[in-house]
């Protein structure tokens, strides 16, 4: 017998976890699947957020869950930096609290159905579902240079493959990659024993360094922090984001390369 379900959520991350909770406080018929928080608690140790606390909620439909004042509440910092542990723990504490249903399980397949769609489990099991949001995040996305793909697994890994560097020990690894993965994979082989060098495309690797939590009245006014971090162009962002979509249909593009330029790439760490 095929079960079915109004809503089906693919993903037990930040995005699914919150749709659920209002879903859940609606009374909309909705089954989750995923494992909560995964991506999240499958990081290595000593990786920090790349947001502010503030700006790293999970959304829900009650007051007095944000992230920051988790942090608090657990004398962690509440600012900047924070680690991935400690927000992978406030997530998992958001899903025990408001949607305690979640069924730890992957879907293997979304295909079209008579009405709506049938998703197919890791175990086998298919269920029906009008409709279907996917919240699958950042996982399963690493990029592999096409002439490194042939190299054997021992030989050559995705940073989004590593949960724990101390394999490297006493080896020497080549980190390919110029942003805030590259440069955490190069410290976490030298902090498990390892030699690390670090190759970038481009004239310099990229750092930013931590946020000022407080700074003077005027850099305020010119610079003021937003969600996505300082500046005059992310204000207008965050508090008018509807803005966008009255604009000619180049300038969004322009205006996101202009004010999103990506600060952080994805490193490839590589053996000998």
């Amino acid at each position: 017998m095929i079960e079915s379900t109004n809503v089906a959520i693919v993903g037990a991350g930040p995005y699914g976890i919150s749709l659920a909770a209002h879903l859940r406080a609606r009374v909309v018929n909705f089954r989750i699947f995923g494992r909560s928080m995964g991506f999240w608690r499958d990081m290595p140790i000593g990786i920090n957020l790349k947001s502010l606390a503030f700006a790293t909620n999970i959304f829900v439909p009650e007051p007095g869950y944000t992230f920051d004042a988790w942090c608090r509440k657990h004398h962690l910092e509440d600012f900047e930096p924070c680690t991935m542990q400690s927000f992978a723990a406030y997530g998992l504490g958001v899903q025990e609290r408001f949607v305690p249903e979640l069924e730890e399980e992957c879907v293997a397949k979304v295909s079209a159905a008579m009405r709506g769609f049938e998703l197919t489990l890791a175990s086998g099991r298919h269920v029906n579902a009008r409709r279907v949001v996917l919240a699958t995040g950042l996982s399963n996305l690493a990029r592999r240079p096409e002439m490194l793909r042939r190299l054997p697994r021992e030989l050559a890994r995705h940073t989004s493959e590593l949960a724990d560097y101390s394999e490297f020990r006493g080896k020497e690894v080549a980190v390919i990659g110029g942003g805030s993965s590259a440069i955490e994979a190069g410290v976490l082989v030298r902090e498990a024993g390892g030699t690390a060098q670090i190759y970038v495309r481009g004239h310099e690797a990229i750092f930013h360094g931590r946020t000022p939590r407080v700074r003077p009245f005027l850099e305020r006014i010119r610079q003021p922090i937003t969600v996505l971090g300082a500046g005059r162009n992310h204000w207008v962002l965050q508090h008018f984001p509807l803005l966008v979509h009255f604009l000619p249909r180049a300038a969004p593009l322009t205006r996101h390369r202009d004010v999103m330029q990506p600060g952080f790439s994805g490193g490839r760490v590589f053996l000998r």
